[in-house]
């Protein structure tokens, strides 16, 4: 069997515990018992979810070899505005603890993917500074 021929699979860690509640810290459960229905206030407002989920797949070019000419060529920052960073850091301020990571991982996530280095941030006005 060739390495094309193999299905390979690859695991999330939170799928080692996936059905142990007993091994999630306080944070997490709360994260898994939480319902997006369940929001009085939206986690993402319309402009912050045009720019960082939206843009996903158009405007944020992978950093591999098949789009690196457009990787090298994106705009500093995501192409964040002063205004869309300013949005965040006051609806953070807003959104409950449970949301708030939500946003920081989402957040976080995005500034990886596109290899912005955000070491030792644990908040999202780190994140934005």
């Amino acid at each position: 069997q060739t390495h094309d021929d193999r299905n390979i699979a690859t695991m999330n860690a939170e799928d080692l515990y996936w059905e142990r509640e007993d091994l999630m810290t306080p944070e997490e459960l709360e994260e898994l018992n939480h319902s997006p229905s369940d929001e009085t206030i939206p986690t993402y407002t319309p402009n912050m979810r045009a720019w960082l989920i939206d843009n996903h797949f158009e405007g944020f070019p992978r950093p591999d070899a098949e789009y690196k000419r457009e990787f090298l060529k994106r705009k500093p920052a995501m192409g964040a505005s002063a205004d869309i960073l300013a949005e965040i850091r006051v609806h953070n301020a807003l959104l409950p603890a449970v949301q708030q990571r939500k946003l920081f991982n989402s957040l976080r996530g995005q500034m990886l993917r596109q290899l912005i280095p955000c070491p030792g941030a644990k908040t999202v006005d780190e994140l934005c500074d």
